[in-house]
């Protein structure tokens, strides 16, 4: 009996099956990478986005509750400024801190002209009235608010749920 050579057109046939399973492996590895990554990115900024907020508020409170026990805080509107007592401080920190509305990831503004709020431990916070827009649709009675710690770490956002009038009258002599 003769030796049986190959046939080389199945070898090449072999190889280009290999060939494409081996770009299919590689997409489909490609795509669960992407996947995961997106995944982990659809995670992570809503986390963070929340530590941001929980930073927020605990440190906000802090300096509001340093401010009433300390009769240290000083409101400057319309270029004056006076002291303003811990039930209004603490009258502001529930209309700007209970929502859950508002957009947190905008970076840190400079402030307009305003409510600003002097803690008296080196902690500001600054409300401005704000032209908002959202979904396309711009609405008038936005504010912006800018915190800035003790350390000089800053948060920012705007929302259109707040009245900036509401903020004033609880700062107001």
């Amino acid at each position: 009996m003769a030796d049986k050579k190959p046939n080389p057109f199945l070898r090449l046939s072999n190889e280009k099956d290999m060939k494409k399973k081996k770009e299919t492996i590689a997409l489909v590895i490609a795509g669960v990478v992407l996947f995961v990554a997106a995944l982990v990115v659809m995670i992570t900024i809503p986390i963070s986005t929340r530590n941001r907020y929980i930073s927020y508020i605990k440190n906000l409170s802090t300096d509001t509750t340093y401010a009433e026990r300390n009769n240290t805080a000083t409101c400057t509107l319309d270029g004056e400024t006076y002291s303003i007592s811990g039930d209004e401080v603490f009258a502001l920190y529930r209309s700007i801190s209970y929502r859950d509305d508002i957009d947190y990831y905008k970076k840190a503004e400079e402030p307009q002209p305003g409510i600003h709020i002097d803690y008296g431990n080196g902690s500001t916070l600054d409300i401005w009235l704000k032209p908002y827009e959202k979904d396309g649709t711009q609405y008038t009675t936005g504010i912006g608010v800018l915190y800035t710690n003790s350390n000089g770490r800053k948060y920012t956002y705007t929302t259109e749920n707040i009245k900036y009038n509401s903020l004033l009258d609880c700062v107001k002599h």
